[in-house]
């Protein structure tokens, strides 16, 4: 079969690969971390994205890529039905072209459908929702700590949007939001210390997730636990659940410059692993952690904490996505996936 290959130097690989993903049904077939370039593929197409500088690329009016498709027509429904603004070439409705986020020119025409995936060989877990229901007692910490400050009105709706993210994040906040007078460490102290007053009288872990992280132990996996929650309520936690034994590496996010959506905690997870990012896989709930984890090159598998809809379209980036979030989570069909990842790659 002739496979077709186009190349795109881009600003934001993880942009643009979400872009490619999402509206065009782009799989990645592999990635490269010294060229920080990925190869996605669709059919008999496969496109690679690397990220570079762009400037030389403004102003052109050249199709960059060209993707073929069964029926122009449908096609051009489907992408007005997805938001995107759509040209026809010339007089002839049979090609059409739209622009990507970094305006690349796609062409769209009439047509007619490797390398192997790395293997997985260490595992990276969240804490936070994934591996323990903690929300619920966060959210009772961070109210007992902005009704300190006289603040009453804060809710579930606005908690939602710092689901994910580091508590430092949240806090810088909630100081400019509502004009508090001490720094993010005396706020962040206080939190942690409501935090875990409750957490050591309630904390669940959730059943199939610990049932997967057993599979893992039993066959040797190195696991590690990146989390955004600081070190002492890593130590804490882990304590009270039992788990203080099941991670080779523990890593909190505060003892590094940013929180997710960077990659900066997974990628220090796997270094100290010793593990290339591109053999880890990431198990997340929140598309904050989704995003650090491809923008870190490695594998993913979400478990939406917030199953709201619309799901973000974050979470298709997740190489295995479990859309109706822990309630459809089993430790058996994660680790059959994961054995078939490895078996795909011998």
């Amino acid at each position: 079969m002739t496979v077709a290959f186009s190349s795109l130097e881009v600003a934001d690989l993880y942009q643009m690969e979400h872009f490619y993903r999402v509206y065009f049904h782009f799989r990645r077939k592999y990635t490269s971390i010294d060229r920080r370039s990925v190869r996605l593929e669709k059919g008999s197409f496969q496109l690679e994205l690397t990220q570079g500088d762009v400037a030389h690329k403004k102003g052109s009016t050249q199709p960059w890529v060209t993707l073929e498709v069964p029926d122009v027509h449908q096609e051009k429904h489907r992408l007005e039905t997805c938001g995107l603004t759509i040209q026809s070439l010339g007089q002839s409705p049979s090609e059409l072209e739209v622009a990507d986020p970094e305006g690349n020119r796609i062409r769209i025409r009439r047509g007619i459908d490797p390398v192997a995936d790395p293997d997985i060989q260490a595992v990276i877990f969240d804490l936070d929702g994934t591996l323990i229901d903690s929300e619920p007692n966060y959210f009772v910490a961070e109210k007992k700590l902005l009704e300190e400050y006289g603040i009453h009105d804060f809710n579930l709706e606005m908690k939602k949007k710092y689901i994910g993210r580091s508590s430092r994040t949240m806090l810088e906040d909630f100081i400019e939001a509502y004009q508090i007078g001490d720094s993010v460490e005396v706020l962040l102290n206080k939190k942690n210390r409501y935090y875990i007053e409750i957490a050591e009288q309630q904390t669940t872990v959730y059943p199939e997730m610990k049932r997967f992280l057993q599979y893992l132990r039993k066959e040797d996996y190195p696991v590690a636990l990146a989390s955004g929650s600081s070190p002492e309520i890593l130590d804490s936690i882990l304590s009270v659940t039992g788990l203080q034994d099941s991670f080779d590496v523990v890593l909190s996010s505060e003892t590094l410059q940013r929180g997710k959506p960077h990659p900066d905690v997974f990628l220090e997870a796997a270094k100290q692993l010793g593990i290339p990012p591109e053999h880890c896989l990431v198990i997340e709930d929140s598309q904050y952690g989704v995003e650090a984890a491809k923008r870190a090159f490695m594998y993913c598998i979400a478990i939406p904490y917030l199953i709201d809809s619309p799901l973000s379209d974050h979470f298709t980036m997740a190489d295995l996505l479990f859309r109706e979030g822990m309630e459809s989570f089993t430790a058996e069909k994660a680790y059959r996936w994961l054995q078939e990842k490895k078996g795909a790659a011998v």
